[in-house]
């Protein structure tokens, strides 16, 4: 009976401390939907969206170590991504996304800059989300001005880096 009362002592300790351990990995990034959320007055699913798309499309112009800077010095960008991957559709690209991507791929080619290319297929990002182009612009200042709050300047500057919209 002694090994039975210890035996269940130690599981719903067990489960207290992870219970504890996952609210507070997932404090820090409520705090970045929460300013979103509050101050865009988007649902935390668009916050949470808005964020992925921002940060995949700086993962594609940076390099991996400075990737892995960001993802280290803002870890709860992990926790976003990762929350990101598990509410998203799992037919979230257009049928025309091919024909769509070669247009772009082939107009800024010929204009040279890719950045029109990534603000576009930002916008159309956010709009699968129900949020408008002009958001592109408010979810990017308030990352960057979160990522310089957590994890300073020089992670702000690889994130803007990583963003040159």
């Amino acid at each position: 009976m002694y090994t039975l009362k210890a035996q269940i002592f130690k599981l719903v300790l067990m489960i207290s401390l992870f219970c504890s351990f996952s609210s507070n990995s997932t404090a820090a990034t409520n705090q970045l939907v929460q300013m979103l959320t509050s101050q865009l007055g988007v649902t935390e699913l668009q916050a949470t969206q808005g964020m992925n798309a921002l940060i995949n499309l700086a993962k594609q112009h940076i390099s991996t170590v400075d990737y892995a800077k960001l993802i280290n010095g803002v870890p709860e960008l992990s926790t976003l991504i990762a929350a990101a991957t598990a509410t998203a559709p799992t037919t979230s690209v257009p049928a025309n996304a091919a024909a769509t991507n070669d247009w772009l791929n082939y107009a800024t080619s010929m204009l040279g800059n890719k950045s029109v290319s990534d603000l576009v297929l930002l916008t159309q990002t956010f709009s699968q989300w129900g949020l408008s182009a002009d958001m592109v612009g408010k979810f990017f200042k308030i990352a960057l001005d979160y990522v310089n709050g957590i994890g300073g300047a020089e992670l702000m500057k690889i994130l803007a880096g990583g963003l040159q919209l």
